[in-house]
């Protein structure tokens, strides 16, 4: 395994999210050889890292910190970049109940994104 080296369109991808960050795993087709990059958001727990396959192709990961709320941060490029969600987790309906950690994440196509429903 190689570390250091961005994966590229067309890889096959295992996303890693762990206590100490994200990871990216990437190898060609023929799965033989694989790098590793990372770590993304070092120091921080990411409980969930996915991607979406749909137009551009995304990777996000749901990071929590000790000092900052939990946030879902956004790559375009393979984990290159990383940008914060423009709408950060909440809870529908404008209550005093906040967001202490994010355990899953899921691109859906029409939902509001970050925004939970009270069960």
């Amino acid at each position: 395994m190689r570390a250091g080296q961005s994966p590229k369109k067309g890889d096959v991808l295992v996303l890693v999210g762990t206590r100490k960050g994200a990871f990216i795993l990437s190898s060609g087709q023929n799965q033989k050889d694989w790098a590793i990059s990372g770590s993304y958001h070092a120091g921080s727990d990411v409980f969930h890292v996915t991607y979406n396959g749909r137009g551009s192709g995304k990777v996000y990961a749901a990071v929590n910190t000790m000092i900052w709320a939990p946030h879902v941060e956004i790559s375009p490029d393979l984990g290159q970049t990383w940008v914060s969600a423009s709408q950060q987790p909440r809870f529908s309906g404008g209550g005093s109940e906040t967001v202490e950690r994010i355990w899953q994440i899921t691109p859906a196509g029409k939902a509001e994104p970050g925004v939970f429903t009270r069960v």
